[in-house]
């Protein structure tokens, strides 16, 4: 099994692989961790620890680094992304996905009301959607699921000195902002996507069970939305 000891040689294995989790999600050989030693992960030594490579996998131009397989850390390679958005959003522009009901009302708000910034942290979208702030981290998972967001960087605070301190926030963008024409342009078919994933992901090898569950990753999971209860008390009300 090939052992990864530091951030250039995780890079390697995954824009070879093109499309991985972080770690294990239950499809043998489906994440970067199955190719570490365990004890790095505990270690204090940043240039040897997983976690602390992360802050370099988020400035890969060839690589798109999120939250986007049901809420756990992945890649997808750029030459990849667009078959994956496509089976992601089935085909629809961001705001045809915005209206397709597949979204929650909040999400909405919150990418409809940072669409003029390039990056950010959640911390600068709460003050553009103060009303959001206790549910801003699950709707950063869900438009990542949907490939509406990405991981782009990532930011620390600083002391009046200037220097860094603390655990590093999150910068998120959009994806279709890395791409020179309109990312659905570039879609390829529902079925033609599947086939690019599948073959990109190994999934002839792997045994029936396996296969099923690669699927779900690569399709996402259709999370239900709970009908709003009317404001007139009788517990009635209409999907979102």
């Amino acid at each position: 099994m090939l052992e990864i000891r530091d951030a250039d040689a995780a890079v390697r294995h995954i824009e070879s692989r093109g499309i991985l989790l972080f770690l294990p999600c239950g499809v043998p050989g489906f994440s970067l961790y199955e190719n570490m030693e365990p004890e790095l992960f505990e270690t204090d030594e940043k240039s040897l620890n997983p976690w602390y490579w992360r802050f370099e996998f988020a400035y890969v131009d060839a690589l798109f680094y999120g939250q986007f397989f049901d809420g756990r850390l992945g890649f997808v390679r750029r030459d990849l992304f667009p078959a994956f958005a496509a089976l992601r959003r089935k085909g629809r522009t961001p705001e045809e996905l915005l209206e397709s009901g597949e979204i929650s009302e909040d999400a909405k708000t919150f990418y409809r009301a940072l669409s003029h910034m390039g990056e950010w942290t959640l911390a600068e979208a709460m003050t553009k959607v103060p009303p959001l702030e206790t549910r801003l981290e699950t709707i950063a998972k869900e438009l990542q699921t949907k490939s509406l967001l990405f991981t782009s960087g990532f930011r620390y605070k600083r002391k009046k000195t200037g220097e860094e301190y603390g655990w590093p926030a999150s910068l998120y963008a959009r994806p279709d902002d890395e791409f020179d024409e309109p990312l659905e342009d570039l879609f390829p078919s529902q079925e033609e996507a599947l086939s690019i994933l599948r073959t990109a992901t190994g999934w002839e090898t792997l045994d029936d069970a396996n296969r099923r569950r690669l699927d779900e990753l690569l399709l996402g999971k259709e999370k239900k939305r709970k009908p709003r209860t009317s404001s007139s008390g009788t517990g009635k009300g209409k999907k979102r």
